[in-house]
C-alpha cells in the first residue's frame, strides 16, 4: 500500500473525514443524550473500529480493492469516534472541573493525545501494522470500563438544560429576556451579532491550532528527515530518521507539561501570545536554516547546523504545546455561554479537523515549490495569531461557566445563574 499513493490518500483522508463528521454529530448527541452516554458510545465505536481496521489487513484476497474498502469504512468510523472525543471529553471535563483547576484538567486531554502520538512513533520499531492497528482497541475499551466501573457522573449543565430547554437568557433588557424564552437556540445562533466577536476568536483559535504547522512535524516527520525534498543528499540514513522521529515524539509529550504547570497560574491569554511568538520565530529559524544549508539532515552535515535545526524544532513544539494545542479546548469551552457552548464546541472542533485535512493535503505539494515555503507561511500565521490574541483574546482563567463574556471591558455579563441545587447525578 505504501507504493499506491492514491490508496494511501483514501485511507488517511477517510479518518479526517470521519473526525469532521464526528464533531458535527457531537452537538446533536450531547444535547439529546448527555455527555456520559455519548462517552460510552464513542469508546465502543473507537474500540470496535480500531479492531476492524486491523482485522481488514488480515483478509486473504487477491483483490486489493476489497481490503481498501474495509479499511476506509472502519477508519471513517474510527474518525467519527475521534471527532466525538475531541468535542465531548473537553466539554465534559470543563463542566465538571473546579474553576481554579479547569485549565489543568482539560490539558490532561491533550497529554493523552500526545501520548498516543508518541506510541504511534514507537510502532516504527514493531513494524507489524496489523497488530499495531488492532492495539487501537485498547484505549476505547479502557475508556468504556473506566466510565462504567468508576460511575462517572453526568454533567450538571445537561441536567439543567433538560429542565430548562429554553436555556438561560442574558439579562440586558426585560423585553430581550421575554423574547429569548420564546425560542430554542439553533446552530446559526453562534453567528448572531451578540456572539460575533467570540465567533471570530474561535475561528482564529482553530487557525492557530492547525495552520501554525504542528502537524507538518507530527504527520511528516519521517518524510522531512529523509525525503529528497527536505534532505537533498543521499547520505540520510533511515536509522537517523527513525531516531529523530522518536525523539520528536518524546519531546512533544514532555512539552505539554509546560501548559499543565502554568495554564491556571498565569492564565490563558499570556500563554497564547507567547506560544505563538515562539512558534513563529522557530518556524522562521527552521526555514532560514534549510535555506542556508539544504543538507542539514544528512549524517555528514556539521554538528552545529544539526543542533540548530533541532533547537528550532524543539522550541516550536514547546510553543505549541504550551498554547495552541491544549488551550484551544480550554478557551473554546470558556468563551461561549451555556446557551450555545455545545454548538460552538462542535463547530470549531470540526473546523480544526478541516484545517488539519487542508494542511495534510497541501504540505508536501507546497514544499515541492521550495522546501522552506511552508515554514515561512507558518511563521506569518504565527505572528498574525499572536497579534490577534494580544488585542482580542480576553482572559478566561477562573471564569464561571454559568456566565458569558461582556465585550469592551472583558468582564462577565450578568445572566440568570443556573440552578444546580436539586440535580440528581447519574452514576
Amino acid at each position: 500500500y505504501q507504493r499506491r499513493v492514491r490508496g494511501r490518500a483514501f485511507i488517511v483522508s477517510s479518518l479526517l473525514l470521519g473526525c469532521f463528521g464526528g464533531c458535527i454529530l457531537a452537538y446533536l448527541l450531547v444535547e439529546k443524550f448527555g455527555r456520559k452516554r455519548v462517552i460510552l458510545f464513542l469508546s465502543l465505536l473507537s474500540a470496535l473500529s480500531s479492531f476492524g481496521s486491523g482485522f481488514s489487513l488480515f483478509i486473504q484476497t487477491n483483490n486489493e480493492i476489497i481490503i481498501l474498502v474495509f479499511l476506509v469504512v472502519f477508519r471513517t468510523l474510527l474518525g467519527l469516534g475521534v471527532g466525538l472525543t475531541s468535542v465531548v471529553i473537553p466539554l465534559y471535563v470543563s463542566e465538571l472541573a473546579p474553576e481554579e483547576k479547569r485549565g489543568t484538567l482539560v490539558t490532561v486531554f491533550q497529554i493523552s493525545i500526545i501520548f498516543g502520538v508518541f506510541l504511534g512513533y514507537l510502532t516504527y520499531l514493531i513494524g507489524i501494522w496489523q497488530v499495531v492497528m488492532i492495539l487501537g482497541f485498547v484505549p476505547g475499551f479502557l475508556l468504556f470500563m473506566i466510565t462504567t466501573l468508576c460511575r462517572l457522573p453526568e454533567s450538571p449543565y445537561w441536567f439543567e438544560e433538560r429542565r430548562n430547554p429554553m436555556k438561560t437568557p442574558i439579562i440586558n433588557y426585560e423585553e430581550e429576556e421575554v423574547e429569548s424564552k420564546k425560542k430554542k437556540f439553533k446552530l446559526l445562533d453562534i453567528f448572531a451579532s451578540k456572539n460575533r466577536k467570540n465567533f471570530i476568536i474561535g475561528y482564529v483559535l482553530a487557525i492557530a491550532n492547525q495552520l501554525t504547522g504542528i502537524n507538518s512535524f507530527i504527520y511528516f516527520a519521517p518524510t522531512i528527515f529523509t525525503s529528497s525534498t527536505f534532505a537533498p543528499t543521499t547520505d540520510v540514513s533511515p536509522q537517523f530518521a527513525l531516531q529523530a522521529t522518536i525523539v520528536l515524539g518524546a519531546w512533544n509529550l514532555l512539552s505539554v507539561f509546560v501548559s499543565l504547570l502554568f495554564v491556571d497560574r498565569i492564565g490563558r491569554r499570556p500563554l497564547m501570545i507567547i506560544g505563538n511568538i515562539v512558534m513563529a520565530l522557530s518556524s522562521l529559524g527552521f526555514a532560514l536554516t534549510l535555506h542556508i544549508y539544504p543538507g542539514v539532515f544528512s549524517d555528514t552535515s556539521p554538528l552545529s547546523f544539526r543542533l540548530l535545526i533541532g533547537f528550532f524544532i524543539a522550541t516550536f513544539i514547546v510553543g505549541f504545546e504550551s498554547s495552541n494545542g491544549p488551550l484551544f479546548y480550554v478557551c473554546i469551552n470558556e468563551l461561549f455561554d451555556p446557551t450555545i457552548r455545545e454548538m460552538a464546541s462542535g463547530y470549531f472542533s470540526a473546523l480544526t479537523w478541516f484545517f488539519n485535512f487542508c494542511l495534510s493535503v497541501a504540505f508536501l505539494p507546497v514544499a515541492t515549490i521550495h522546501r522552506t515555503v511552508p515554514f515561512y507561511a507558518f511563521s506569518v500565521v504565527g505572528i498574525f495569531c499572536a497579534v490577534f490574541f494580544y488585542f482580542m483574546l480576553p482572559e478566561t482563567k477562573g471564569i464561571n461557566l454559568r456566565y458569558s463574556l461582556s465585550w469592551g471591558q472583558n468582564k462577565l455579563e450578568k445572566i440568570v445563574p443556573l440552578d444546580f441545587s436539586n440535580n440528581i447525578i447519574l452514576s
